[in-house]
């Protein structure tokens, strides 16, 4: 495994924004560079569930993206919007199973009926 570092992630403007390490255990997590206030610190976080035995049962990786909301008149915290994600491998799964499964997940999540959703707060009909 990497040593923890420095992440970029695009806005929705496409602008990288450098998110940088705050912790590395047990659960990894980043905060956005430049933030001003507890109240605005943009998070990201990674962790990682072991099984109870090595050799079977399932590894759940788990992430979570928080992007406070300030009220623009008070400067207080508005609400925060939430993304999170879980991706359960079988300790059994292979590399290649793994990769091809969170291919198909990033892929996913970056298609046109998700950001649909998530922009409209509905479903495909």
């Amino acid at each position: 495994m990497a040593a923890i570092a420095a992440i970029s992630l695009k806005n929705y403007a496409a602008v990288e924004q450098t998110y940088n390490p705050t912790q590395s255990s047990p659960v990894c997590s980043w905060v956005e560079a430049g933030f001003t206030s507890l109240d605005s610190m943009k998070k990201a976080t990674l962790g990682m569930k072991l099984p109870k035995n090595a050799s079977s049962g399932v590894v759940r990786i788990q992430g979570k993206l928080a992007y406070p909301v300030l009220d623009a008149v008070t400067g207080a915290l508005s609400h925060t919007v939430l993304g999170t994600f879980e991706v359960v491998c079988p300790v059994k799964a292979t590399q290649t199973e793994r990769r091809e499964a969170f291919a198909r997940l990033k892929d996913y999540i970056a298609d046109a009926v998700v950001q649909a959703a998530v922009d409209d707060l509905a479903l495909p009909y």
